[in-house]
């Protein structure tokens, strides 16, 4: 080598975007959306990298970037074009937005009070590798120039494969649109109207539906309404032989029951809309494994079936809103829980025994959230037995009332060798003007990080 030889010193700009991608890709999306402002080829390879996690909201179809592709559009302000009898080339002049995203976008929005059935043909048609579509359009669809059956025949063999599809059906027309689209789906979210809901069980091509969220919006009970036949709905949620996911938004504990107890061969179950729910009528799911409920009193049964007829095949159960549970029974129901998340309910902990059961039974709990308040030395005892919660690796303390800057108080917790995330949420540490820089947390389990509500603590 010649020693004499000037030193070449590297620079950022003579980097390729390969190099600066693997840079840019240790960074957080916030640390990005900063660096993007620094110069127009950071400001490109930033955006392409993190495209698929921006949700692109144009308001008009022109004046674009020309070299960004556009893979989530949020058309819902967006001036799109709307047909007219006195503007025929409505159908021939193709919009920039068109032109950028042709062969990018994957997932479309629009959520309008009202649009035309000319502008649901032109994404499906201009947009041929739509993986995803939010359909959500308040009024009946209207048409200046086809009908329903000319809008099939002209997406003839042009039908984008739609997966997920979020749907608002008003209208029959909206079912009909769905019955257009079911083949494909693996994933639908649709919200109807009690009236309406027969229409639906008709829908016979939904063969490859792994997961379904079903909203039934109605004013009356559905066994008062003469169109509503529940042989006719357990036979339409049979058919769904892929079913693996099923979220129920239906205001009828009794219609609800009924559904479970038919026997679904499912795996998770959510459960909105109810106040109550009664964790019992569950054993009618032998496959169950997962379950959400955003009802506030949860109630087990009254007799010695949590005792001698547990579900140990349920690993998760969601009952964040949950205010009132009795937590010795939902051990015993459930006693091979790995995921628990209860953290609304009141007076938590307000006797150790209560802590101490979920501690002692539930020995393969990996995840915990919880409600504290203030943290009792009780509390941190049990954190200290080594022979409770053995696999515990995250744990959220919600409504914590613990004093900034010193959180010394939580060495308990982090003392535990096998956890890997503490997440604290705290009004008081939200409204405090110290900065999470200064706060002071014990050095012990380094390998555990911390969060203050949902920001990360460098200790």
């Amino acid at each position: 080598m010649d020693l004499n030889a000037e030193q070449q010193i590297c620079l950022f700009d003579r980097l390729p975007n390969e190099v600066l991608r693997l840079i840019f890709r240790q960074l957080k999306f916030a640390d990005l959306l900063q660096l993007s402002t620094v110069c127009h080829r950071w400001n490109q390879v930033i955006f392409h990298h993190c495209n698929d996690s921006i949700l692109f909201k144009p308001e008009r179809c022109d004046n674009l970037c020309e070299d960004r592709s556009y893979k989530h559009l949020d058309l819902s302000v967006c001036g799109f074009p709307v047909p007219s009898k006195a503007h025929p080339e409505y159908w021939f002049e193709e919009t920039m937005l068109e032109k950028l995203a042709r062969w990018q976008a994957t997932s479309v929005t629009m959520c309008q009070h009202d649009a035309h059935l000319e502008q649901l043909f032109r994404i499906l048609s201009h947009f041929p590798r739509i993986d995803s579509l939010n359909w959500c359009i308040c009024s009946k669809m209207q048409s200046c120039t086809m009908t329903h059956k000319r809008f099939l025949s002209m997406l003839e063999n042009h039908m984008p494969c739609v997966r997920h599809l979020s749907i608002l059906c008003n209208f029959v027309n909206s079912i009909d649109l769905l019955m257009d689209l079911a083949p494909n789906l693996v994933e639908l979210h649709v919200i109807v109207p009690g009236r309406l809901l027969y229409k639906l069980c008709k829908c016979n091509k939904l063969g490859n539906l792994q997961s379904l969220k079903l909203e039934v919006d109605t004013c009356t009970r559905l066994e008062r309404l003469k169109s509503f036949r529940f042989n006719e709905f357990i036979t339409f949620l049979k058919s769904l032989a892929k079913l693996q996911k099923l979220s129920l938004g239906i205001d009828d504990q009794a219609l609800i029951a009924s559904i479970i107890g038919s026997g679904l061969d499912i795996k998770e179950l959510e459960i909105t809309k109810n106040r109550e729910f009664n964790l019992g009528i569950l054993r009618g799911l032998r496959n169950l494994e997962v379950f959400h409920t955003d009802s506030q009193y949860i109630h087990t049964d009254k007799n010695f079936q949590d005792f001698f007829r547990p579900m140990p095949q349920v690993t998760v159960v969601d009952i964040d809103l949950a205010v009132n549970v009795d937590i010795e029974r939902l051990a015993l129901m459930f006693p091979d829980l790995k995921v628990l998340r209860m953290r609304s309910r009141l007076n938590w902990w307000s006797i150790s025994r209560e802590l101490f059961i979920v501690f002692s039974m539930l020995h393969n709990l990996e995840e915990l959230s919880l409600r504290v308040g203030s943290i009792s030395n009780g509390m941190l005892e049990l954190f200290e037995l080594k022979n409770l919660l053995p696999k515990l690796r995250k744990i959220t303390l919600a409504d914590c009332g613990v004093e900034p800057p010193d959180l010394t108080v939580l060495g308990s917790i982090l003392r535990k060798p096998t956890l890997r995330k503490l997440h604290i949420e705290s009004d008081r540490l939200r409204r405090s003007p110290v900065p999470t820089s200064s706060y002071i947390i014990p050095g012990v389990n380094p390998v555990c990080e911390v969060y203050v509500n949902g920001e990360f603590v460098q200790r």
